[in-house]
């Protein structure tokens, strides 16, 4: 067993985050990303909404 500082949760690289629409819809979906970058944009298909959105 390893002897750390800090928490084992902050030594993990990605973490899940969820995903809301723009468009106000309500439409959220998860997906990972890297705990060491800038915060994730995507482009994605909103199926209420029937169009792509940007979801941050």
């Amino acid at each position: 067993m390893f002897l750390t500082a800090e928490p084992l949760y902050l030594c993990y690289r990605t973490v899940l985050v969820q995903m809301v629409s723009a468009a106000g819809t309500g439409y959220c979906f998860n997906t990972k990303r890297n705990r060491l970058r800038e915060k994730l944009v995507l482009r994605k298909n909103d199926p209420l909404g029937k169009l792509q959105t940007i979801s941050a």
